[in-house]
């Protein structure tokens, strides 16, 4: 039995203020990086990313543009911009799936893509492309021998740098002689190549997914033959020193001289005519140790082709330097198409994370039951994120629900510092050459204590697996996170207006959960509107988080400056803390000046529970709040006082938690003033002199000369226990002791 648990959410759009009611726990929506592409998967890498840049091969089906039919693409998609460009590496060479090419980085700066049509020759096709994605020179053609008559096809490319008198060499493992798994060497980075020869041999074609350690070593599992034709098991084995390894480390043969048969290799997977399996993704561990994701069609047995594949499993199986471990961990669900009765929406493994999978199904993962879309009302395959548990356990999580068309083959990069992205296809598929799919996915960063998976509308902010917050532009009119998940799992910011919840007040909807804001720039009103924020390129990982830059635009649509926003996310046992960087320019040729009101502006909007007092008119009742000041001002009083940090603590469903916000001594006009009401807003206003103390209207109002830029540290704590408990003045001593950039 199964022991998991799932959590299901759906995508959900952000528009203008109020925001649209969605899913808070969901995946953002993803990125459409192509418009039309498809790739089988037995050659890699598909996809990778090299200096700030995601790269990824496809081939185009045509379907809108019958100019693209056949088309070998690359794409390539700026992070920091999201400029993306489509380079066509060769025009309508063939509408299939299998042509879709392999990529690698090579010496110059660029890449180097392989790709072969699927069998119809035997030709190895190869194109170079600069860093900036212009092709460098023509198109490179290699023709390895094939007495077989079965062509090539495939393109598995990598680098073994401690090879060639540690030169480094390029292995091209594709389907050739024999209908086996045969290779290609170069020591001159590409520019020529010599054919080694076949890695096995024997009866029938060997299906094979193979990683690379970049060092000396080329891992593989591999079939019987294909599962139409064989109840395949499933096989290990390695290259090294030019020589074939089992998984026991005893040489079993010679690539391209000397090739074991499949039977040779470490058996890892038994089949039978009721589960035969077919690997899906290859990655391997800290250790260098492989890991291997694969189906297994459990209801053929028997039956003719078309007749069976409506259940199928996902089995996880790694090696730990002594033993094998094996195990079924999903429900993969039917197959894509009829007459491929093993064919599935398919798993890849997270590189930087070997227990972590991502599965595509039309069954839910732990049931079995069919995934009915509540869209359409049809059933459709979704994307789901598993990771196994120090419990042995796998928990599962919707990446995406409720579709309308399929969500298929995902396949996670290699990282680029704190950085990979997670694709997949969405749409349809009758066949491997019948097919109508966009491109999608986020784009994912690693930082200390978070993972950041960023999407078109937002980003999501998780630690160890839950959701912590999502950093929300979209099409709203200003960032704002929302939901803010607080130690022991509890909501720290109120859901009005993202969501309906029973308990809370429906009173000003320009308070979103945490945001910035203020009330007079320029004489224009971006606390109430309509005056707004609009996202600049693409918001995209910076060092240790979130990059974000928008424009400060009028209601009458002019741009009075810019505001770059840099979000940082920590996470330890008894806190979870948000740091924002903000940096405000007078960029658009006048001056920029923040007036005097109270109406602003670092911004947050408690839970209800933390409320100083209740509101029985809005059914707001059992309040449990506490505040505090760094001046150790308390209760309502804070309002309009100047403090370093300000802490609000109280009861979120039955544990003890609170929320301070730190003024880094850095700021203009340190220690700040505090918009802190009974409520719940509590923001901090370096502005809103005369408002909170009297005296000479605008006293407090600052003005930035055209050029001039104005800067701002804060740093949102959400802690266990009271303001004391939690040791709030230690943790801001801290901080404030901090260097800063």
């Amino acid at each position: 039995m199964l022991e998991v648990m799932i959590v299901i959410g759906a995508f959900g759009l952000q528009v203008a203020e109020p925001p649209v009611k969605h899913d808070a726990m969901a995946f953002p929506e993803p990125i459409v990086f192509n418009d039309d592409g498809g790739w089988c998967w037995f050659q890699d890498e598909r996809a990778i990313i090299k200096d700030g840049v995601l790269w990824f091969g496809s081939v185009a089906a045509g379907i809108d543009d019958a100019s693209r039919r056949g088309d070998i693409e690359l794409t390539r998609y700026d992070i920091a911009t999201g400029a993306t460009t489509v380079i066509e590496l060769h025009d309508q060479l063939q509408r299939d799936d299998h042509n879709a090419p392999a990529l690698i980085p090579i010496a110059d700066g660029g890449l180097l893509a392989v790709y072969a049509k699927h069998g119809n020759d035997a030709k190895i096709r190869m194109r170079r492309v600069h860093a900036d994605g212009s092709l460098n020179g023509l198109e490179q053609v290699v023709e390895p021998g094939v007495a077989s008559g079965h062509g090539v096809t495939y393109a598995n490319v990598y680098r073994l740098a401690a090879e060639n008198g540690g030169q480094g060499r390029l292995y091209d493992f594709y389907r050739g002689e024999g209908w086996d798994p045969n290779a290609l060497v170069s020591d001159d980075n590409g520019a020529t190549w010599r054919q080694v020869g076949q890695l096995l041999a024997g009866p029938g074609r060997p299906y094979v997914r193979y990683a690379g350690n970049g060092r000396d070593t080329v891992h593989f599992f591999c079939t019987d033959q294909h599962p139409r034709d064989f109840d395949n098991s499933l096989y290990y084995g390695f290259v090294r020193d030019g020589g074939v390894w089992n998984g026991a480390g005893e040489r079993i043969g010679t690539l391209g001289k000397e090739a074991p048969t499949h039977e040779q290799l470490t058996s890892v997977f038994t089949g039978s005519a009721d589960a035969v399996a077919w690997p899906c993704d290859v990655e391997l561990d800290d250790a260098g140790l492989p890991r291997v994701v694969y189906t297994v069609q459990v209801d053929g047995a028997g039956k003719p082709r078309a007749s069976g594949g409506m259940d199928h499993r996902f089995r996880f199986a790694w090696f730990d330097g002594a033993a094998w471990h094996d195990e079924e961990i999903a429900y993969a669900g039917t197959r894509l198409y009829a007459g491929e009765d093993d064919y599935t929406g398919l798993a890849a493994i997270d590189p930087i994370a070997p227990g972590v999978v991502f599965i595509s199904t039309d069954a839910h993962p732990t049931t079995g039951e069919p995934l009915v879309s509540a869209t359409d009302g049809q059933r459709h395959r979704e994307i789901f994120r598993g990771h196994r548990t120090d419990q042995d356990k796998w928990v599962w999580q919707a990446v995406t629900s409720n579709s309308s068309v399929d969500q298929v083959r995902p396949i996670v990069t290699q990282a680029d510092g704190d950085v990979r992205a997670v694709l997949w296809l969405s749409g349809t598929m009758k066949t491997y050459q019948d097919y109508d799919f966009d491109v999608v996915g986020y784009i994912v960063q690693q930082t200390d204590d978070a993972a950041l998976s960023y999407g078109a509308d937002r980003v999501r902010i998780e630690v160890d697996h839950e959701l912590m917050t999502s950093f929300v532009f979209g099409t709203t009119d200003r960032p704002y996170l929302y939901p803010v998940i607080g130690p022991g799992g509890v909501p720290m910011t109120r859901a009005y207006p993202q969501e309906d919840r029973s308990g809370e007040s429906h009173d000003r909807p320009h308070h979103t959960s945490m945001w910035f804001a203020h009330g007079d720039i320029n004489g224009h009103d971006f606390w109430h509107g309509p005056a707004r924020f609009e996202v600049v390129g693409e918001v995209h990982p910076d060092e240790g988080g979130i990059r974000a830059d928008y424009q400060m635009i009028t209601a009458e649509g002019t741009t009075i400056g810019t505001y770059a926003l840099e979000v940082g996310f920590a996470a330890a046992e008894q806190t979870r803390s948000i740091t924002i960087q903000s940096v405000f320019a007078a960029d658009a040729g006048e001056p920029l000046r923040f007036g005097d009101t109270k109406e602003g502006t670092f911004a947050m909007r408690t839970h209800p529970s933390l409320r100083l007092e209740p509101d029985e008119r809005a059914g707001v009742t059992g309040v449990t709040g506490n505040a505090r000041n760094s001046e150790g001002v308390t209760g309502q009083s804070v309002w309009g006082k100047r403090a370093a940090w300000v802490d609000y603590w109280g009861e979120i469903e039955g544990q003890r938690v609170g929320v301070a916000i730190f003024d880094h001594p850095s700021n203009p006009r340190h220690p700040t003033w505090w918009q802190a009401r009974a409520y719940g807003l509590i923001a901090a206003n370096p502005f809103g002199t005369s408002a909170f103390e009297g005296g000479e209207p605008e006293r407090g109002a600052m003005e930035l000369a055209p050029g001039e830029t104005l800067r701002f540290l804060h740093r949102f704590v959400f802690h266990r226990g009271s303001t004391d408990e939690a040791r709030v003045k230690m943790l801001y001593d801290a901080w404030s002791q901090e260097p800063v950039d």
